[in-house]
C-alpha cells in the first residue's frame, strides 16, 4: 500500500514523476520533483533502508528522498538589456549591479530627468517551461510599494522626479520558485531649473526686480505728491482771487441795487413821460405818465398802428434826430407836436439818448417826454416837465425787470435826478446831475453843501420844503445853480415826496430839468405860475387816478398770469397726447440699435419719429420701416399736422399693408392733400419725410430701400471710414405748388453691412445759428459724423450734442430737432 513508483520522461530536463499503487491503480502524488538539469538518466535503484532511490545518468549519479522531495533550486536572474530614451547602456551579460544590497559601497546608476523611461529587460535562468517564467519590480523611496507577477520582462520606469530610488526586480519559474531580487541602485539628477543654484538667482533676480520697482513707486510718488503740492497751490491762490474778486462783484451788486431802488422810487412817482425802444425803433415799454397824458395803453397803440418811434414822430425833423441818434449813438432832443388819442395838440420836450452794452452796441433807445403844452400857448412857453420816468416793457413782466428797466432809463436821461431823505439831505444823484452841472455829488457838497436849503436859490424853499412834507404835494420850482464852468443854469425842480407804509414822508425826489430857453420868456412863465399853482388839485386827482390805474394793471396782469397757466397746462397735456403717438423706444431697442436725440423748438413739437415693424411670413425675417418728419411750422400747429402724418403713416403700414416707400411717400401726399382739403383751401402745409425700408438678409448684410420729400439720408460705410449722401427729390409732402411738376417720389436701394450707420434728421440741427452767427451747416455736421461714426450708439449721441451745444452756446433755438442714428 505505500509502494511509490517514480518514472521519468525521455527529456532529462523534464521532472520525476511519482505515482503511488492504491487498489490496483495509480495516483499521481505531484511531488514537486526538481528536473534534470543537465544530460539524462539511464538506471535507477529503491535503498528501503531510507527509501531514497538512486538514478545514475550521462552526467552522474542522483539520490533522491521523501525528506527532500519538496526541494527545489532558486534560479538566477539577470538583466538581458538596460537602455535610457534611445541610448542603450547595457547589453547581455554585463553586469550593473549585484544581487545583494549589503555590499559596503553603493553603486549608483545617475540618470538626468529628461533621459526617462528606463527600460531594462530582465531574464530568468530557469528552462523549464520558460513560458511560464513571471516577473516583477518594486521602487523603493520613501514609501514601499507591493507588486504583483507579471509574463512581461520588459519594465518601464517612468514619471519619477529628482532623488534616489532602489529598484528591486523579481523573478519566478514554472515551480513557482522566486530568485533572489535583482537590485538597481538609481540616481534621478534635478534638471537646471530645478536645482539650489536656480531657486537661488531666481529669488535673487526677484528681489532686485522689486528693489527697482519699489524705488520707481517711490520716485512716481514723491513726484505726483509734488505735482499735486503745486496744483493745490495755483488752486489756492485761484480761489483766492476769485474771493477778491466775488467780493468786488458783491459790493458792485449792492451798490447797483442800491441804485436800483432809489431809481424805481423816482420812476414810479415822475410826472414825466418815459418810453423804452428796443434797437429797432419798436415800443418795449412806456409809464403810467404816457397812458395819462396822451390817453393811450400798450395795447391802443398796437390797434392805431403806432408800432415803432418812427410811427408815433413821423415828421421829417423827428425821423432826422432820431435817425441820428441810432446812427452816431448820441442824445438827442427836440420840441414837436404831437396829437393825443382825443386828436388835441399837445406840446413836448423830447429827449432821446441811445443805451449801448460794453461792446458798444445799441441795445435799447430811451426817451423821455415833457408835456410843455401850457409854455407853447404862452409863445414858446416850453415848461419842460419831465415829471415821470418809465421803461417801455411787456405789462406781465416781473417787478425786477421792470426795475432794471428804470434804472435804465434814470442812468441814461439827460435830465438831473437826485433823491433826498426827509430832512433833505442829499443821498444820490445821476449821471444827468453831473451832465448838466458838470460836478459830482462829493465835488458839489464840497462846494455849496449837501442840504437842500444849502444848495437852493429859491428864497422861499423852507416854505416849500414845509409844504412838502407837511402837505405830502408835490412842488415845482424854478431856480438855478452855479456849475462848474461858472455858467448859470436855470432849471425847473420838480420836488415830489415818499410816503412809507405809515403814511410818513421818507424820501424827496427832486428833478431839475433845464430850461435855460425858457428863460427867455420869463415873463410869460410867471403869468403861468399861478396857473401852475391852481394845478395842484388836478395832480393829487392824477396821483389817484395813477393809483388806480396801478391796481388795474395789477388785476390785468395776474389775470394774465392765470390765463398764462391755464395755455402751458393745455400745452403740457398737448405734449403728452404727442408722445402717445410718437413709437415705442423699448419696441424700438429690440428692433435695432440707435439713438435718437429730439428737441422741439416749444412745449410741443413739429418734428416727428415713426417706426413700424414688419413681418415677412415667406422667411420669417422681421423688418422695419423707419421715418423721421419735418412738419411745416413748430409748436401748436406743427404738432397738429405731426399727429396727423403719424396717423396717416400707421393708416397706410399697418392697415393698407404698404411697405413701399416711395407708394407710402404717394399716399401720404394724397392723405395731406384729402384731410386738409388743399385743391379747395389753397392750404400749402406739408412735411419733409426720410424714410427707409430695412431688411436683413441672410449672409448678415442689411437691404435698405430709402425715399425722401426733400430730406436725404446719410451712410456711414466702416469699411473705408466715408460718409455717403443719397438726396431726396425737391417735392414735399402736401400742398398744391408741385402737382403741375409731375415730380414723383422714387426708392433708392443699397447694402450696407455690419457695422455702417445710417442718419435721418430734419433741417433744425444743420439751420440752427451759432455763436458766431452762421447756421452750423451741413459741412461741420458731416465733419462731426465722420469723427463719431465708429463709436458705439450712447457715445455718439453724447459726443454729438456736446459739440452741438458748444457750438451753438447761448444762441436761442429756433426750430425743431431731430436726429436717428441707425447702426447696422
Amino acid at each position: 500500500d505505500n509502494t511509490i513508483i517514480l518514472a521519468g520522461l525521455n527529456k532529462a530536463t523534464d521532472p520525476i514523476l511519482a505515482f503511488k499503487i492504491n487498489y490496483g491503480g495509480l495516483t499521481n502524488l505531484n511531488y514537486p520533483f526538481n528536473a534534470f538539469q543537465y544530460g539524462f538518466f539511464l538506471a535507477a535503484k529503491y535503498n528501503k533502508s531510507d527509501e531514497s532511490v538512486w538514478l545514475g545518468g550521462s552526467e552522474g549519479i542522483h539520490r533522491f528522498t521523501q525528506a527532500g522531495k519538496q526541494a527545489t533550486k532558486v534560479p538566477e536572474l539577470c538583466i538581458f538589456s538596460l537602455k535610457f530614451s534611445d541610448s542603450l547602456l547595457y547589453f547581455a551579460n554585463k553586469r550593473i549591479n549585484t544581487h545583494s544590497s549589503e555590499s559596503n559601497e553603493t553603486k549608483w546608476l545617475g540618470v538626468q530627468t529628461n533621459q526617462l523611461p528606463l527600460i531594462i529587460n530582465a531574464s530568468l535562468l530557469s528552462h523549464y517551461n520558460t513560458e511560464l517564467n513571471k516577473y516583477a519590480y518594486r521602487i523603493i523611496s520613501d514609501d514601499t510599494l507591493s507588486f504583483e507577477y507579471s509574463k512581461k520582462s520588459e519594465i518601464s520606469i517612468n514619471n519619477l522626479s529628482s532623488g534616489k530610488y532602489r529598484i528591486e526586480i523579481y523573478g519566478k519559474n514554472a515551480l513557482g520558485t522566486e530568485s533572489k531580487p535583482l537590485i538597481v541602485n538609481l540616481r534621478i539628477l534635478p534638471a537646471w531649473y530645478q536645482t539650489w543654484w536656480f531657486y537661488l538667482s531666481c529669488t535673487l533676480l526677484l528681489l532686485l526686480l522689486l528693489r527697482i520697482a519699489f524705488t520707481h513707486y517711490n520716485k512716481r510718488i514723491t513726484r505726483q505728491n509734488r505735482k499735486l503740492e503745486l496744483i493745490v497751490k495755483l488752486r489756492t491762490r485761484k480761489i483766492q482771487l476769485q474771493n477778491v474778486e466775488l467780493s468786488q462783484k458783491t459790493q458792485d451788486l449792492n451798490h447797483a441795487i442800491d441804485e436800483l431802488k432809489k431809481l424805481s422810487i423816482v420812476a414810479d412817482n415822475t410826472g414825466n413821460m418815459v418810453v423804452v425802444f428796443d434797437k429797432k425803433g419798436e415800443f418795449q415799454w412806456v409809464n403810467k405818465s404816457f397812458t395819462k397824458i396822451l390817453q393811450y395803453n400798450f395795447t391802443d397803440l398796437a390797434q392805431t398802428g403806432i408800432k415803432t418811434i418812427f410811427d408815433l414822430f413821423g415828421e421829417e425833423e423827428s425821423t432826422y434826430k432820431i435817425t441820428n441818434c441810432i446812427k452816431n449813438l448820441e442824445s438827442v432832443a427836440w420840441e414837436l407836436p404831437i396829437l393825443k388819442k382825443n386828436n388835441r395838440k399837445l406840446w413836448v420836450h423830447t429827449a432821446l439818448s441811445p443805451v449801448v452794452n460794453e461792446m458798444g452796441t445799441l441795445i435799447n433807445l430811451v426817451m423821455i417826454i415833457t408835456d410843455i403844452s401850457d409854455l407853447k400857448e404862452a409863445e414858446m412857453q416850453l415848461l419842460q416837465k419831465n415829471e415821470e420816468i418809465a421803461l417801455q416793457a411787456h405789462a406781465l413782466e416781473t417787478s425786477n425787470h421792470e426795475l432794471e428797466k428804470l434804472s435804465l432809463a434814470l442812468r441814461e436821461t439827460d435830465n438831473a435826478v437826485f433823491i433826498m431823505n426827509a430832512e433833505g439831505y442829499i443821498e444820490w444823484v445821476n449821471e444827468g446831475f453831473t451832465g448838466i452841472y458838470g460836478y459830482t455829488l462829493n465835488e458839489f457838497a464840497a462846494k455849496f453843501g449837501r442840504n437842500l436849503f444849502e444848495v437852493s436859490t429859491n428864497p422861499e424853499i423852507r416854505a416849500v420844503y414845509k409844504k412838502i412834507v407837511e402837505d405830502h404835494e408835490t412842488v415845482i420850482y424854478e431856480s438855478y445853480i452855479m456849475s462848474s464852468q461858472g455858467e448859470k443854469i436855470w432849471v425847473q425842480t420838480t420836488i415830489t415826496p415818499i410816503k412809507d407804509l405809515d403814511g410818513n414822508v421818507s424820501n424827496l425826489i427832486a428833478i431839475d430839468s433845464d430850461i435855460r430857453k425858457l428863460k427867455k420868456a420869463e415873463h410869460e412863465i410867471q403869468e403861468k405860475s399861478l396857473q401852475i399853482f391852481n394845478q395842484k388839485e388836478v395832480l393829487e386827482l392824477q396821483n389817484e387816478e395813477i393809483l388806480t390805474q396801478r391796481d388795474r394793471l395789477k388785476e390785468q396782469k395776474d389775470e394774465v398770469e392765470r390765463r398764462n397757466r391755464h395755455i402751458n397746462a393745455g400745452l403740457r397735456y398737448a405734449r403728452t397726447i404727442q408722445k402717445a403717438f410718437l413709437p415705442d423706444k423699448k419696441q424700438m431697442q429690440e428692433a435695432m440699435d440707435f439713438f435718437l436725440i429730439f428737441r422741439p423748438k416749444e412745449i410741443v413739437s413739429g418734428d416727428f419719429y415713426w417706426f413700424s415693424p414688419i413681418r415677412n411670413t415667406v422667411d420669417d425675417i422681421e423688418s422695419y420701416i423707419v421715418a423721421v418728419v419735418d412738419c411745416t411750422g413748430h409748436g401748436v400747429p406743427g404738432a397738429f399736422m405731426s399727429m396727423l402724418g403719424s396717423r396717416l403713416l400707421n393708416e397706410i403700414v399697418n392697415d393698407r399693408k404698404v411697405t413701399n416707400p416711395s407708394t407710402i411717400l404717394e399716399l401720404l401726399d394724397e392723405g395731406i392733400n384729402n384731410q386738409l382739403k388743399q385743391q379747395i383751401t389753397e392750404n400749402n402745409d406739408g412735411m419733409d419725410v426720410a424714410l427707409c425700408f430695412i431688411k436683413p438678409t441672410a449672409d448678415g448684410t442689411t437691404q435698405i430701400i430709402f425715399s425722401g420729400a426733400k430730406r436725404p439720408i446719410y451712410i456711414y460705410r466702416s469699411e473705408n471710414d466715408a460718409i455717403e449722401v443719397l438726396k431726396g427729390v425737391r417735392r414735399p409732402i402736401g400742398g398744391t405748388q408741385f402737382i403741375e411738376y409731375k415730380i414723383n417720389f422714387v426708392n433708392q436701394e443699397f447694402i450696407v453691412k455690419k457695422g455702417d450707420m445710417l442718419y435721418l434728421l430734419t433741417d433744425g440741427f444743420v439751420d440752427q445759428l451759432t455763436m458766431k452767427g452762421k447756421k452750423f451747416g451741413t459741412k461741420q455736421f458731416l465733419q462731426m459724423l465722420k469723427q463719431t461714426a465708429a463709436e458705439p450708439v450712447e457715445v455718439q449721441k453724447d459726443k454729438l450734442e456736446r459739440k452741438f451745444n458748444a457750438a451753438v452756446g447761448y444762441q436761442e433755438q429756433i426750430d425743431d430737432i431731430t436726429l436717428l442714428g441707425i447702426r447696422c
